[in-house]
C-alpha cells in the first residue's frame, strides 16, 4: 500500500481528511500527521511516506520550505491551499507537486489528486529500473575495456559485435572458432560472469536501445536490424532485460 503523510495546521481539516476518507479504496493508508511544517518535516524523515498531502502556510515552516528541505526523500507532493495564487503553484512546481488543491477540499478531487501522485510514483519506479538495466547491460557488454580476457573470449565478443544483426546462435561460434561448446560456454562464463546467449542478447538490447533513442524506424524494423526476426520474440526479451515493452520505453524514458 501506498503511505500518506498529512501536514495541515488546521486539526478539524486534518482530520477530517484523515477519517471522512476511505483510502484503501485507492491501495493507500494514512501513516501519519502532523500540525505544522517542522512537525512535517520530522515525520517525512521518519516515516518516508510515498505521498505528502500538505498546507501551504503552517506555522514555524511552510509547506513549500518543508518541501524544501525534504527534496532527497522520494515522495510525491499534494498542496492544499486557500490562495489561489501562480506564484505559489509556480514554486510548488519545483518540488515535483502532482496538483495544486484550493480549499475547501473536494475529496473527489483529492481522490483523482492521489491517483496522479500513485501514477507518477510508479513512473519513477519504472524509469529507475529501466535506468538500472541500462547500466547493468552497459557494463555487461563494456566488459572489454576493462578486462584481461583470453583469446577464444576475446573472439567470442568480436563475433557477436560484428555478427549481432544476423540469425547467430551458439553453433554458427563454436564451428568459427573450432573448438568444443562447453568448454567455450565454461570459459566465457568464468571470465565476463554470464553466459554467450545471454551476453548476445544483451548487446543486441543495447544496441536496440540507441536505436529507439535515435528515433529513426519503426520498432519492427528495429528488431530485424538487432538480429530479431520474430517481433515477438524480441518484445519478450527486450521485456526481460528492461522491465517494458520497446514501445513503453519510448513513453518512460524522456530522451
Amino acid at each position: 500500500m501506498y503511505k500518506i503523510l498529512i501536514v495541515e495546521d488546521e486539526t478539524l481539516l486534518r482530520k477530517g481528511l484523515i477519517y471522512s476518507m476511505d483510502f484503501s479504496e485507492l491501495n493507500s493508508i494514512v501513516i501519519g500527521e502532523a500540525s505544522n511544517g517542522l512537525e512535517g518535516i520530522e515525520q517525512i524523515k521518519a516515516l518516508k511516506p510515498d505521498i505528502v498531502i500538505t498546507d501551504i502556510n503552517m506555522p514555524f515552516k511552510s509547506g513549500l520550505e518543508m518541501l524544501e528541505e525534504t527534496k532527497e526523500f522520494d515522495y510525491s507532493a499534494i498542496i492544499l491551499s486557500g490562495y489561489n495564487e501562480f506564484e505559489y503553484a509556480k514554486k510548488a512546481i519545483e518540488f515535483d507537486v502532482s496538483q495544486y488543491i484550493l480549499k475547501p477540499v473536494n475529496h473527489k478531487e483529492l481522490k483523482e489528486a492521489i491517483k496522479k501522485a500513485i501514477k507518477n510514483i510508479e513512473m519513477k519506479k519504472s524509469f529507475n529500473k529501466i535506468s538500472d538495466n541500462i547500466k547493468e547491460i552497459s557494463d555487461k557488454t563494456l566488459i572489454t575495456t576493462k578486462s584481461n580476457l583470453s583469446y577464444y573470449v576475446k573472439s567470442v565478443i568480436s563475433i557477436i559485435e560484428s555478427e549481432y544483426m544476423n540469425k547467430l546462435v551458439m553453433q554458427d561460434i563454436v564451428d568459427k572458432l573450432d573448438v568444443s561448446a562447453t568448454l567455450l560456454n565454461s570459459r566465457f562464463k568464468n571470465e565476463v560472469g554470464i553466459t554467450i546467449n545471454d551476453y548476445l542478447n544483451r548487446y543486441r538490447i543495447q544496441v536496440a536501445i540507441k536505436l529507439l533513442k535515435e528515433n529513426s524506424m519503426p520498432i519492427y524494423k528495429i528488431a530485424l536490424e538487432t538480429g530479431f526476426s520474430d517481433y515477438k520474440y524480441f518484445n519478450k526479451v527486450f521485456n526481460k532485460y528492461m522491465g517494458c515493452s520497446p514501445s513503453e520505453y519510448i513513453n518512460i524514458v524522456d530522451f
